[in-house]
């Protein structure tokens, strides 16, 4: 897939012999042997990881809706509707469209995922072709294109910025970051007791405000197939589960039910390790912040940056305080 060819050794000789001279061409021409032997070594393995992370699934995915893909990115006769609906996907993650490719069965859903899917690879690939030429030319060409599409990569135009700025969505990108929160939680989680994924577990979120739980509630489906939830809650009110482990957010409290599967004195001395290092965090930033040629040095948004800091620190060294209270 990606070979190195006559041409490129000769001008790798050429390029050798200019540099080192004639007397120390005999050795080089060994070591670049060796190199040449490596790097092919690791073409395979490339090649191989390519094919079947990249290309294989990319492909077997668009062949399902290939007619909606081919030619439409945000255009067609429902122009008015996909734009919208472009706008809001394309700052969902990665994760979540292989979730809702696999899961749904609507085949118009499907067909607007896969079409997000391909726009955004295909802007990925343009920043990444200067730095990785071989590999992206070739992703590329394994792409579902319009047919008016460069033909190859090296001539397809750069991103505008200003021209996807318009694709920015505050809120999405609010609900997915929220998502993976929650996700994130419940894995880790997992992870830390022992609890395998085949274990649905019941999930509580309280957020700051209603906005954030009218964002998370939408997107509960999404939270149940990445994080085996089966029950979910979430408000501003909500209040701690009996037996339950809590993993702090940004702006949110995940309350993950264990009862049945965890140690809960384990539970108590987590959250104590996690208060200590919380302590530790807000003294260094209330050291820094009260010194006064730390303040005089520093840009005003640095400063402005720690105090936020301090601020977000403080406030879960107080909701960790609060929960372990709350364990006794």
């Amino acid at each position: 897939m990606f070979g190195i060819g006559d041409t490129e050794f000769v001008l790798i000789v050429i390029f050798a012999f200019l540099l080192f001279g004639p007397d120390k061409l005999p050795g080089m021409g060994r070591t670049i042997g060796r190199g040449l032997r490596q790097f092919r070594e690791a073409q395979d393995s490339v090649t191989k990881v390519v094919q079947s992370e990249v290309i294989d699934p990319m492909t077997k995915a668009a062949s399902a809706g290939a007619d909606g893909v081919k030619a439409k990115v945000a255009t067609d006769e429902d122009a008015d509707i996909e734009a919208a609906d472009l706008t809001r996907r394309s700052a969902e993650t990665f994760a979540e469209r292989k979730a809702r490719l696999a899961a749904d069965t609507d085949p118009t859903d499907r067909a607007a995922c896969q079409r997000n899917l391909v726009f955004v690879l295909g802007q990925i690939l343009r920043l990444l072709h200067p730095i990785m030429p071989f590999i992206t030319e070739e992703v590329y060409g394994e792409m579902p294109k319009d047919e008016g599409a460069a033909p190859m990569l090296i001539v397809a135009p750069w991103p505008d910025a200003a021209e996807l700025s318009r694709f920015v969505d505050e809120e999405s990108e609010r609900a997915i970051a929220m998502v993976c929160e929650v996700v994130g939680a419940v894995r880790s989680t997992r992870s830390r007791y022992g609890i395998s994924p085949k274990v649905a577990l019941p999930v509580a979120v309280k957020v700051a405000a209603e906005a954030d739980a009218a964002l998370l509630l939408a997107q509960a489906h999404l939270i149940g197939q990445l994080a085996n939830v089966e029950e979910f809650e979430v408000a501003v009110e909500t209040s701690k589960p009996a037996e339950s482990a809590v993993v702090l957010g940004s702006g949110l409290e995940v309350y993950i039910v264990l009862a049945g599967h965890v140690d809960f004195d384990a539970e108590r001395a987590r959250l104590a390790r996690e208060r200590d290092g919380l302590a530790k965090d807000v003294a260094k930033f209330e050291k820094k912040l009260s010194n006064p040629g730390f303040l005089a040095k520093a840009a005003p948004e640095i400063v402005e940056k720690d105090k936020a800091k301090l601020a977000d620190l403080a406030d879960k060294l107080t909701r960790v305080e609060a929960q372990l209270a709350e364990l006794g």
